[in-house]
Protein backbone atom coordinates (compact mmCIF):
# COMPACT_ATOMS: atom_id res chain seq x y z
CA UNK A 1 0.00 0.00 0.00
CA UNK A 2 1.61 3.24 -0.44
CA UNK A 3 2.48 5.60 2.13
CA UNK A 4 1.15 9.64 2.11
CA UNK A 5 2.83 12.99 3.55
CA UNK A 6 0.89 15.86 3.25
CA UNK A 7 1.63 19.68 3.34
CA UNK A 8 -0.11 23.10 2.57
CA UNK A 9 1.12 25.98 1.48
CA UNK A 10 0.26 29.37 0.22
CA UNK A 11 -2.50 32.07 1.53
CA UNK A 12 -4.84 33.79 -0.28
CA UNK A 13 -6.95 33.35 -3.10
CA UNK A 14 -5.14 30.42 -3.78
CA UNK A 15 -3.78 27.42 -1.83
CA UNK A 16 -1.11 24.98 -3.40
CA UNK A 17 -2.03 21.37 -1.59
CA UNK A 18 1.16 19.33 -2.03
CA UNK A 19 1.27 15.36 -1.22
CA UNK A 20 3.77 12.34 -1.90
CA UNK A 21 2.99 8.94 -2.83
CA UNK A 22 5.14 6.12 -2.40
CA UNK A 23 6.19 3.54 -3.61
CA UNK A 24 5.04 4.50 -6.93
CA UNK A 25 6.13 1.29 -9.24
CA UNK A 26 9.53 1.85 -7.34
CA UNK A 27 10.01 5.38 -7.37
CA UNK A 28 7.71 8.33 -5.70
CA UNK A 29 5.08 10.50 -7.10
CA UNK A 30 4.81 14.29 -5.57
CA UNK A 31 1.15 15.72 -6.32
CA UNK A 32 0.49 19.45 -6.29
CA UNK A 33 -2.62 21.03 -6.75
CA UNK A 34 -3.62 24.26 -7.19
CA UNK A 35 -7.51 25.40 -5.55
CA UNK A 36 -8.46 28.38 -5.49
CA UNK A 37 -9.52 29.20 -1.54
CA UNK A 38 -10.54 32.64 -2.20
CA UNK A 39 -13.18 34.78 -1.59
CA UNK A 40 -13.89 38.43 0.32
CA UNK A 41 -16.32 36.67 2.69
CA UNK A 42 -14.67 34.73 5.76
CA UNK A 43 -17.32 32.13 5.83
CA UNK A 44 -17.33 31.76 2.10
CA UNK A 45 -13.43 31.07 1.82
CA UNK A 46 -13.37 28.46 5.17
CA UNK A 47 -16.46 26.49 3.08
CA UNK A 48 -13.63 26.82 0.15
CA UNK A 49 -10.67 25.43 2.08
CA UNK A 50 -12.63 22.84 3.36
CA UNK A 51 -13.71 21.75 -0.25
CA UNK A 52 -9.98 22.14 -1.13
CA UNK A 53 -9.28 19.76 1.36
CA UNK A 54 -12.07 17.27 0.64
CA UNK A 55 -10.74 17.61 -2.66
CA UNK A 56 -7.26 17.12 -1.94
CA UNK A 57 -8.11 14.00 -0.11
CA UNK A 58 -9.99 12.68 -2.78
CA UNK A 59 -7.04 13.46 -5.60
CA UNK A 60 -4.53 11.61 -3.03
CA UNK A 61 -7.12 8.62 -2.41
CA UNK A 62 -7.76 8.17 -6.36
CA UNK A 63 -3.77 8.50 -7.51
CA UNK A 64 -2.92 6.07 -4.71
CA UNK A 65 -5.18 3.78 -5.35
CA UNK A 66 -4.82 3.53 -9.35
CA UNK A 67 -0.76 3.67 -8.16
CA UNK A 68 -1.44 0.78 -6.35
CA UNK A 69 -3.34 -1.17 -9.11
CA UNK A 70 -0.80 -0.26 -11.54
CA UNK A 71 1.56 -2.01 -9.51
CA UNK A 72 -0.05 -5.52 -9.21
CA UNK A 73 0.33 -5.55 -12.84
CA UNK A 74 3.34 -3.74 -14.02
CA UNK A 75 6.39 -3.36 -11.04
CA UNK A 76 9.24 -5.34 -11.33
CA UNK A 77 10.29 -4.80 -7.79
CA UNK A 78 6.99 -6.85 -6.61
CA UNK A 79 7.49 -10.35 -7.17
CA UNK A 80 3.92 -11.07 -6.61
CA UNK A 81 3.11 -7.79 -9.82
CA UNK A 82 1.49 -9.89 -12.89
CA UNK A 83 4.88 -8.59 -15.05
CA UNK A 84 6.90 -10.72 -12.35
CA UNK A 85 5.07 -13.39 -12.54
CA UNK A 86 5.25 -14.14 -15.71
CA UNK A 87 8.82 -13.19 -16.53
CA UNK A 88 9.40 -15.44 -13.89
CA UNK A 89 7.65 -18.26 -15.70
CA UNK A 90 7.92 -17.19 -19.51
CA UNK A 91 9.59 -19.87 -21.61
CA UNK A 92 10.06 -19.29 -25.33
CA UNK A 93 6.63 -20.87 -26.67
CA UNK A 94 4.68 -20.99 -23.59
CA UNK A 95 1.47 -19.72 -23.37
CA UNK A 96 0.08 -17.60 -20.35
CA UNK A 97 -3.09 -16.17 -19.34
CA UNK A 98 -2.34 -12.08 -19.15
CA UNK A 99 -4.29 -9.07 -18.75
CA UNK A 100 -5.20 -6.85 -21.14
CA UNK A 101 -2.74 -4.29 -19.52
CA UNK A 102 0.00 -6.18 -19.62
CA UNK A 103 -0.81 -7.63 -23.49
CA UNK A 104 -1.38 -3.83 -24.47
CA UNK A 105 1.93 -3.06 -22.88
CA UNK A 106 3.92 -5.97 -23.95
CA UNK A 107 2.60 -5.21 -27.97
CA UNK A 108 3.29 -1.22 -27.51
CA UNK A 109 7.10 -2.80 -26.00
CA UNK A 110 7.23 -4.44 -29.07
CA UNK A 111 6.29 -1.88 -31.53
CA UNK A 112 8.36 0.85 -29.49
CA UNK A 113 11.32 -1.76 -30.08
CA UNK A 114 10.95 -1.91 -33.72
CA UNK A 115 9.95 1.86 -34.20
CA UNK A 116 13.70 2.60 -32.80
CA UNK A 117 15.23 0.03 -34.41
CA UNK A 118 16.31 -1.69 -31.19
CA UNK A 119 17.84 1.44 -29.66
CA UNK A 120 14.64 0.56 -26.83
CA UNK A 121 14.58 -2.77 -25.85
CA UNK A 122 12.14 -4.30 -22.88
CA UNK A 123 13.99 -7.16 -22.09
CA UNK A 124 17.39 -4.88 -21.19
CA UNK A 125 15.93 -5.57 -17.32
CA UNK A 126 16.73 -9.30 -17.87
CA UNK A 127 20.13 -8.90 -18.99
CA UNK A 128 20.78 -6.36 -16.27
CA UNK A 129 19.46 -8.77 -13.88
CA UNK A 130 21.46 -11.82 -15.13
CA UNK A 131 24.77 -8.75 -15.27
CA UNK A 132 24.33 -8.42 -11.43
CA UNK A 133 23.86 -12.12 -10.74
CA UNK A 134 27.36 -12.65 -12.44
CA UNK A 135 28.75 -9.57 -10.37
CA UNK A 136 26.94 -11.35 -6.90
CA UNK A 137 28.80 -14.46 -7.94
CA UNK A 138 31.67 -14.30 -9.75
CA UNK A 139 30.23 -16.16 -12.99
CA UNK A 140 29.46 -14.68 -16.21
CA UNK A 141 26.70 -15.40 -18.23
CA UNK A 142 28.10 -17.65 -21.28
CA UNK A 143 28.28 -16.95 -24.89
CA UNK A 144 25.14 -18.65 -25.53
CA UNK A 145 23.04 -16.08 -23.32
CA UNK A 146 24.64 -13.38 -24.70
CA UNK A 147 24.18 -14.40 -28.27
CA UNK A 148 20.39 -15.16 -26.67
CA UNK A 149 20.28 -11.60 -25.35
CA UNK A 150 21.27 -9.86 -28.84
Amino acid sequence: MTSLGRRAEGTGATRSLHTTVEPVLGTRLDLQVEVDTGSGRRALGLFAHRRSEALRAELVDVVASKSDRLAQVFSVYDPSSELRRWRKTAVAGSRHRLSGELVGLLRESARWQQVSNGAYNPAVGTVFDRWCHAETTGIEPSLADTDAWA
